[in-house]
């Protein structure tokens, strides 16, 4: 593993013991526009914490930063729609008016990493992409990795998982298209684009420097059939799955996965050592419908 990575993560995690666990790190929750005035000054200081939480550390493993000691809703008791879950195929109830995810609002932008030192994560902020779900847009903020898959189907993690994140207008509630990521013969399109990915790979520092020219669609991630249109997922109503681990997130899951080659999967596990997928969490009796 890269040395200056290695500090990186040491560093973070000697520093990160001096701090409160119990600050954390999430989108702000959605404020009450005519809720009273103690009310609006609570909200806002829940949001200024929320901003100093983002740029602590925190870990996959059992140690002082791990699961376990994750803030915020990670946690707590009340939460109850946490993620990512296991889906039993039996139990998730077939629903023929679940609408299709168009996915026609996916252009080609400049390919753009933001730092991370978990996984690689790509920002799309400029890339003014967007899906629509039934007569709802959401926009394309990032997509990022996660090994082995986060999701579990009839409890198999699949090599990997990326994940989409969408954006409503008002950035109040998130979507997370999930393409879940075996080993096999990758078909062309996305074989290219991982390549360009793994080529780009961030430095340690994150701060990368892609020449001009180098574009993505992330709609070469889709699997086969799913431009424009998909109807063929699972759905539940979930978390983010980093701290603070907002309850503010609905992921379609698509059933069909796309496959990455073992070299591009070696790639991935070489420049991202650890495992970076959080603990399934228990459904706590939500719905979970799919596709007919």
């Amino acid at each position: 593993m890269n040395r200056n990575r290695t500090l990186r993560l040491l560093l973070a995690l000697v520093s990160s013991i001096s701090f409160s666990l119990t600050v954390c790190r999430a989108n702000p929750p959605i404020t009450n526009a005519q809720s009273v005035s103690a009310s609006s000054t609570s909200a806002n200081k829940a949001q200024a914490d929320v901003s100093e939480c983002a740029k602590e550390p925190f870990t996959y493993d059992n140690g002082p930063l791990g699961q376990s000691h994750w803030c915020g809703a990670c946690n707590l008791d009340t939460s109850k729609l946490q993620a990512p879950i296991n889906i039993n195929t039996k139990d998730a109830r077939p629903d023929g008016s679940l609408p299709s995810i168009n996915f026609s609002g996916y252009k080609a932008t400049k390919l753009v990493t933001s730092e991370n030192v978990h996984t690689l994560k790509v920002d799309y902020k400029k890339g003014e992409s967007s899906i629509t779900i039934g007569k709802e847009p959401f926009t394309l903020v990032e997509f990022h990795f996660h090994r082995p898959s986060e999701e579990a189907i009839n409890n198999h993690r699949a090599a990997m998982v990326i994940h989409l994140v969408h954006a409503n207008a008002g950035a109040t509630a998130y979507v997370a298209v999930s393409v879940l990521v075996e080993e096999g013969i990758p078909a062309p399109k996305t074989e290219a684009l991982v390549n360009k990915l793994i080529r780009y790979f961030p430095p340690p520092n994150g701060f990368q420097n892609v020449p001009e020219g180098v574009d993505i669609n992330a709609a070469d991630l889709l699997p086969e059939g799913s431009f424009p249109e998909n109807h063929n997922y699972f759905r539940y109503g979930g978390s983010l799955t980093t701290p603070a681990c907002g309850e503010n997130v609905t992921f379609y899951v698509l059933k069909t996965p796309i496959r990455f080659s073992a070299e591009q999967l070696r790639q991935f596990e070489r420049r991202y050592p650890f495992p970076n997928a959080r603990n399934i969490q228990n459904t706590n009796g939500r719905p979970i419908v799919q596709t007919k």
